[in-house]
């Protein structure tokens, strides 16, 4: 087909539509295409809106799963807490039931409770009066200090100086020779393993003080040093006080108390047992040793003795009436074995040592050997011997008792309070020596004279045999002593 029909055909077609376009149902149908096209773009729009309303819906329908899912699970918990509510409940009525029977027992335990107080109340008065009534039988003792126990040892200390300066005084000097060859003056003290020279040296004087120190020693110990003046024959009762101190200190200062107490109520108010006890020490002090340190006529010096020997017994049972006091015991051991020197402090008794003779110089029998410095007043020990070492010492003769207590903290161990005093070895030696020298003066004099020198000689013996025993030994002053133990207030 040519351009020029085409072109023929279009205008035929646009006339064609030109004429249909002025139809009345061409117009409906164009208002009908119209509304369609308007209807598709509404639908369009529905459409969209319609998208986001199901992405919507989807978004809640996720939203509610959710919620849906954490109402389940609070719901479990809901319900998990309601079974636990449940068992609470029955809990606590279950406690609720037991509080009533608590309740019902508490109200029967203080009826009880109340019921026993009042017993225990009633039985604790009764105890109170009995313990009352124990108490009035007990004497108040002072407990252990720092001032008792400085106070212990003044007092012990003030005992052992009185009786030193009373034996310096009357045998620490010279001694007429009517008293020196008095046989019977000194068999009083024959017994006491000391050699005696008989003469005025300073060795001599020196023994004399020791032998004094230990009889005056040993009788305190017999009569004054007790834990109560109860009984006047007291051994077997210190005895007991001293085994059960041992094992029971607080039991035994409690008996001793009610036992002191009994003392002082005065049971026999006509013959007190501490005038006794001050009486007999008295007695036997001046039997044994009156006639040693003045001749019997002189009227002056027996009497100045017995004035001064019955202070001193009135002034050590004084001293030692405060040790009776205390509920610390205070023990004294004599030193009458080599066990109680070993296991008990002592030292050596004092002497300033006199200046040694010249070798040619001797003692003679009933006179003055050469160096008469000694001292009186001497218990500050000068130099020593160099033999009295702490090993030696041992092997001295105890003169004077020590005095200790025990150790409540640590049974077995004792507390020294005063150190008790040993001859020293090396001293008595040195006596020995004397006393044989004046023996064989003796003798040889005799043998001169024409006379038998038997008592002499069986002396000599005696004295030899002591000095071997004292070697061998270490024996004691005291050893045949009563109470050669401990014993103590």
């Amino acid at each position: 087909m040519s351009a020029r029909d085409s072109r023929t055909d279009e205008a035929e077609v646009a006339g064609l539509l030109l004429t249909l376009s002025t139809q009345p149902s061409v117009k409906r149908l164009a208002a009908i295409a119209n509304e369609n096209v308007r209807l598709k773009e509404e639908i369009s729009k529905l459409s969209e809106e319609n998208s986001g309303f199901v992405l919507g819906i989807e978004r809640l329908v996720g939203k509610l799963k959710s919620t849906t899912n954490l109402l389940d699970a609070n719901n479990g918990k809901l319900q998990a807490a309601l079974e636990d509510k449940h068992a609470l409940s029955l809990e606590l009525e279950a406690a609720k039931a037991d509080h009533q029977v608590s309740k019902k027992e508490v109200g029967g335990l203080k009826v009880k409770f109340k019921h026993d107080q009042e017993s225990m109340a009633n039985e604790l008065d009764k105890k109170r009066d009995e313990l009352k009534r124990l108490q009035g039988f007990a004497a108040t003792f002072e407990p252990a200090s720092a001032t008792t126990l400085k106070n212990i040892r003044s007092g012990l200390g003030a005992i052992h100086s009185s009786a030193r300066e009373l034996a310096d005084k009357y045998v620490g000097g010279e001694l007429p020779s009517e008293i020196l060859d008095n046989r019977e003056v000194w068999t009083q003290l024959d017994a006491a393993n000391i050699p005696l020279p008989l003469s005025n040296s300073p060795v001599a004087q020196q023994m004399r003080v020791a032998a004094f120190l230990g009889i005056v020693g040993q009788e305190l110990c017999r009569y004054i040093f007790h834990p109560t003046y109860l009984l006047k024959d007291a051994t077997s009762l210190n005895d007991t006080l001293d085994t059960l101190a041992e094992f029971d200190p607080d039991l035994e200062s409690y008996l001793r108390s009610v036992l002191f107490a009994v003392s002082l109520s005065g049971v026999d108010e006509d013959d007190p047992v501490d005038l006794f006890c001050i009486k007999a020490v008295f007695e036997t002090l001046h039997t044994r040793l009156s006639r040693l340190v003045a001749h019997p006529k002189d009227k002056v010096k027996q009497a100045q003795f017995k004035t001064d020997l019955q202070g001193f017994c009135n002034k050590a049972c004084k001293e030692w009436s405060f040790m009776q006091k205390l509920q610390q015991r205070v023990f004294f051991s004599l030193g009458s074995s080599t066990e109680t020197k070993l296991k008990y402090k002592w030292q050596p008794l004092g002497f300033e040592s006199p200046p040694l003779p010249a070798a040619n110089q001797k003692p003679r029998v009933n006179g003055n050997a050469s160096g008469q410095g000694f001292a009186k007043n001497s218990q500050s020990t000068g130099p020593k011997n160099q033999g009295d070492t702490a090993a030696n010492l041992i092997q001295g003769v105890a003169v004077w008792p020590v005095f200790y207590s025990l150790d409540v903290e640590s049974p077995g161990k004792v507390e020294t309070l005063a150190k008790g005093f040993i001859l020293p070895p090396a001293a008595i030696k040195a006596a020995e020596q004397e006393d044989q020298e004046l023996l064989e003066q003796k003798i040889a004099q005799e043998q001169k004279a024409g006379n038998s020198p038997g008592s002499t000689h069986a002396r000599l013996n005696r004295s030899m045999r002591r000095e071997s025993m004292i070697a061998r030994n270490g024996q004691d002053f005291l050893s045949n002593s009563s109470g050669g133990g401990g014993k103590g207030a």
